[in-house]
Formats: C-alpha cells, sequence, structure tokens
C-alpha cells in the first residue's frame, strides 16, 4: 500500500495512489488493534482465536456495513466520497476521498485552542448538515469527535 496516514483502535488509513480512477485516495484498512496481528512482510493478517475471532468478525461485519451505507453519500459535500469497499487479506478495505487538510483537533490546536464564533459556526452547521442527513437515513455515527471532523 502507500503512506500510512494515520491509525485507530479499529483501523490504519493509507494515502495511495489509484491506478484506475487516476488520483490520489485514502484506503481504510480494518485492523483492529490486540485481535489481529501481521507478520513484517506479509499482507495477511493473523487472527487471535475465540472471543477476539468473533469481536473482529462482528467489527468487519459493521465495517462493511458502514462502507455500504457511505456510498449513499457520495453527492453529500460534507461527507468524504466512497469508491470502493472489498474484503482481500483476511480483511477489509474502504477506498475514498482523499482529503488534504486537518481534523478538527488539530485546527484548533492551530489557533491556539481558540476559534471566531463565524468560524465555529460554519464547522457546526456543516457538521450538524450531515449528521441530519445521515439520521434521515437511520444512520447512527457513533463517533463524533474533533479527532473524526476533517476541514
Amino acid at each position: 500500500m502507500g503512506n500510512v496516514l494515520g491509525f485507530g483502535g479499529f483501523g490504519i488509513t493509507y494515502k495511495a495512489w489509484d491506478k484506475k480512477l487516476d488520483t490520489v485516495v485514502a484506503i481504510k484498512e480494518y485492523y483492529p488493534s490486540g485481535i489481529v496481528n501481521r507478520p513484517p512482510g506479509t499482507k495477511n493478517i493473523l487472527l487471535f482465536s475465540g472471543k477476539k475471532k468473533k469481536e473482529f468478525e462482528y467489527g468487519l461485519t459493521r465495517f462493511i456495513e458502514e462502507a455500504r451505507n457511505m456510498t449513499n453519500f457520495n453527492s453529500h459535500k460534507n461527507i468524504v466520497n466512497v469508491y470502493e469497499y472489498f474484503e482481500e487479506n483476511s480483511t477489509a478495505y474502504i477506498v475514498m476521498e482523499f482529503l488534504d487538510g486537518c481534523n478538527l483537533s488539530e485546527f484548533i490546536e492551530s489557533a491556539n485552542g481558540k476559534l471566531d464564533i463565524e468560524t465555529s459556526m460554519k464547522i457546526i452547521l456543516n457538521t450538524c448538515n450531515a449528521l441530519k442527513d445521515i439520521h434521515a437515513n437511520g444512520i447512527i455515527h457513533r463517533d463524533v469527535s474533533p479527532d473524526n471532523i476533517f476541514l
């Protein structure tokens, strides 16, 4: 894959070049920490057994469902576009629009912890607009935070 952009409890996000689309994309890999491992130099992940395996399978199903749901919002200006999703290497991936910017936490930090009212309201209204539309489609985000609001 390409360069690692970031990682969290549920996965790794890469920056890569999509030859088919002829553009830079972000690829999110389902890679829940503490549940899977990947030996150096290999593609496939190794899954821990027992309770961890069931936790992985449940999370994988939700990850793929998230990707499927996100494709319904590809024309929404405040929600990232999903181009494709697939299973490979014993896990799953979401190929999405690459956004060059920062998250809200980083933005606030760069502004010395303070945003003016106009900037704050623009961010709040755009976020609420996206949430209103996904909620209207029966989807609950479950992880709205400054780290997950991208500017």
